[in-house]
């Protein structure tokens, strides 16, 4: 339903997103849905915001962090990549013992 009203009217599919994750919001299907929606209205705070929210709510769950160092790498957004990577590698404490050096 939410893709059929997407081609008709994306405000309107992204509100029956906003308003299942309002009454599930540990519903991770309907956020991925809203960050469908929100990369084809090119709303890069709003996806990044998203995928943030989707890594703080899973944080076993590599695959966020790996899709929005992607999306951040197609956006030509390098500075935010490293500034994730070096977030990511310092969370992980089994890096610790490393020492990474970005530029």
């Amino acid at each position: 339903m939410v893709a059929a009203t997407y081609q008709e009217n994306s405000d309107l599919a992204l509100e029956y997103v906003n308003k299942s994750i309002e009454m599930h919001p540990s519903d991770s299907t309907a956020k991925e849905l809203k960050l469908i929606i929100l990369v084809k209205e090119d709303d890069s705070a709003g996806v990044i915001a998203l995928y943030n929210e989707l890594i703080a709510d899973d944080q076993e769950n590599i695959a966020y962090p790996s899709r929005l160092l992607t999306y951040l790498r197609e956006e030509g957004r390098g500075d935010e990549v490293y500034a994730l990577l070096r977030d990511l590698l310092w969370l992980n404490e089994s890096v610790h013992r490393y020492e990474v050096n970005f530029p």
